[in-house]
């Protein structure tokens, strides 16, 4: 086995074959360490990770032999094509990442769509199981917006306003538009009082992400409102970040963890049935299942 490294890329001779990775490759990473580490095993398995992508997304999904991801015909970008390779190798069902993208792909505004990737990343935003994503907003103690005190955002309520009056210049940090954070921005970083609501946006709804204060906040047009979590924080909904590639991992079938649940109970999207679902932040179905046992010893 034997390899030549490029800048943009590498090329790995096994089996008689020139077998070319790029650079921006999801496996790419992982594939120079089996490569300096002479892990043939692993080396193919990663080489075939094409094969498998397809295996495990029932074909819905492919890889070419630059590593580039497809849905159909359509070139997936890096950043979900990661996302993809994680869900797989976690055992995550992939039809919120498809989902996801159909949904983007209907966002009119192409610096929308690139953005919203790196919010989603940078923030361990979860993706519900529709292809939504969940965000949160701070309102006051009536639960109207602090700005006009005209909106309703009490739960159940489904908020929208003209894409065209929405500003959509990501240069311009506050401006026009409805405003969603990422938890921590949200909680922490915006107003004192009042109450921290959970809301639910379509990727076809967003019409910018500024870049300052780390791509936490953005603006949409529109959203629903999912739950009011300001004083569930600690025993249901978010737990601060303790690691990156984390995300929101809910109990199937159970308002409360309880003794007789399993790992294939958990699920890393939101459950499609009403009432409060347990949720842990975890890195994969395992760690997040250990972190429920805990709750119920």
């Amino acid at each position: 086995m034997n390899y030549i490294r490029s800048g943009n890329g590498v090329v790995v001779i096994l089996d008689n074959a020139a077998k070319p990775i790029s650079a921006d490759n999801p496996v790419f990473g992982k594939l120079m360490d089996a490569l300096r580490a002479n892990l043939a095993d692993v080396v193919r398995n990663l080489l075939d990770k094409a094969q498998t992508i397809r295996k495990h997304s029932c074909g819905k999904f492919h890889a070419d032999d630059d590593g580039n991801v497809f849905l159909g015909a359509e070139a997936v970008p890096t950043t979900l094509a990661n996302h993809l390779i994680k869900f797989i190798e976690a055992n995550i069902p992939i039809e919120p990442l498809i989902n996801f993208w159909n949904r983007l792909k209907l966002n009119p505004s192409a610096d929308a769509r690139k953005d919203l990737y790196d919010f989603i990343v940078v923030n361990n935003v979860p993706l519900t199981e529709d292809g939504k994503f969940l965000g949160y907003r701070k309102v006051d103690d009536d639960y109207l917006d602090f700005y006009t005190k005209t909106i309703d955002n009490s739960v159940g309520s489904f908020v929208s306003m003209d894409r065209d009056t929405v500003d959509p210049n990501r240069e311009n940090t506050c401006s026009s538009g409805l405003h969603v954070a990422a938890y921590n921005y949200a909680a922490h970083c915006y107003y004192g009082g009042g109450h921290l609501v959970e809301v639910l946006v379509d990727p076809e709804d967003v019409v910018c992400v500024p870049p300052d204060y780390n791509q936490q906040k953005m603006r949409v047009c529109a959203y629903e409102v999912v739950r009011d979590c300001t004083e569930e924080r600690k025993t249901l909904i978010v737990e601060e970040e303790k690691g990156k590639n984390r995300r929101t991992y809910y109990l199937k079938n159970y308002k409360n963890p309880c003794k007789s649940m399993t790992v294939e109970d958990v699920t890393s999207h939101k459950p499609t049935k009403a009432g409060h679902y347990s949720s842990v932040r975890a890195s994969t179905n395992e760690e997040a299942y250990q972190e429920f046992l805990k709750r119920v010893k």
